[in-house]
C-alpha cells in the first residue's frame, strides 16, 4: 500500500492483507485477533472468523477485510486497524499448530495466502 495514497475497500468487498509484525505464541498461549470498534462503526470488518492465533505458531496474521458499508472505506500502511490478545491455557496445547496429526494448512505463512479449504477433501 502507498503511504499517502492508501488503499480503498469498495462496498460489499473483501480483501486479504498481511499485518506488518510477525507475531507468534508457545504451546501455552493463544492469541486473538480483533477489529478496532472506530472501523467496525463504520461498516469495515478486519477479520471475518480467522481472528484467532493458535499455540504454536508463528506466522504474519491475514486480515479477512470486508466493507459492508455503502461507501469506499480507504485504509494506509500502518494504520492502527486491530488489536490482539494473549491468553494463558491452563495447560500445554498437547497438538500444537503445525502437529502432523491436524494438516494444519498455515503454519509459518508470511504472506497472503488464499484459501486452502480443498485440503479438507
Amino acid at each position: 500500500i502507498d503511504e499517502k495514497v492508501g488503499f480503498v475497500i469498495e462496498p460489499r468487498q473483501l480483501v486479504l492483507g498481511n499485518i506488518r509484525e510477525i507475531t507468534g505464541v508457545d504451546s501455552k498461549h493463544v492469541g486473538r485477533l480483533e477489529g478496532k470498534s472506530s472501523l467496525a462503526r463504520i461498516g469495515l470488518i478486519i477479520h471475518v472468523t480467522g481472528g484467532f492465533l493458535d499455540p504454536g505458531n508463528r506466522i504474519r496474521l491475514t486480515l479477512e477485510m470486508v466493507n459492508l458499508s455503502p461507501l469506499p472505506i480507504r485504509i494506509y500502511a500502518g494504520m492502527k486497524i486491530a488489536q490482539l490478545a494473549f491468553e494463558e491455557i491452563s495447560s500445554n496445547c498437547e497438538r500444537p499448530y503445525g502437529s502432523d496429526s491436524l494438516g494444519s494448512k498455515y503454519k509459518g505463512d508470511m504472506t497472503v495466502q488464499a484459501s486452502k479449504i480443498w485440503m479438507n477433501f
